[in-house]
């Protein structure tokens, strides 16, 4: 069996694309959160089934801005109530769940060199 290749944000695919199937944001203010819990907090948010039996969630990225305290998650999910049960079942609040639309730039152009 090959293994699933990453889709065009870098992140594993983990469910196949369809149109019920959306990216949210979940915007959380975290003062003083360690790093190691916010990436505990990431993984039971991404166990199968965090959302309900039914709901799909896939975490895509986080970012932290620790200059602001904030934490900014993308996710793609069946819905944004998805989103909001695996958030709650995991213990991780948030301050906003919206859904976003990606928009990426160029993967050839580096800053890099």
């Amino acid at each position: 069996m090959r293994s699933a290749q990453p889709d065009r944000y870098g992140a594993p695919r983990s469910f196949a694309r369809s149109a019920t199937v959306a990216f949210y944001l979940v915007e959380r203010y975290v003062p003083s959160m360690p790093d190691a819990d916010i990436h505990a907090a990431i993984a039971r948010i991404d166990l199968p089934g965090a959302a309900g039996p039914q709901a799909r969630v896939r975490h895509v990225w986080t970012i932290l801005v620790r200059a602001e305290d904030t934490c900014l998650s993308v996710f793609e999910a069946s819905d944004v109530e998805a989103v909001v049960q695996a958030t709650l079942r995991a213990g991780f609040p948030f301050d906003r769940v919206v859904e976003v639309t990606p928009v990426m730039g160029s993967p050839a152009r580096s800053v890099r060199g």
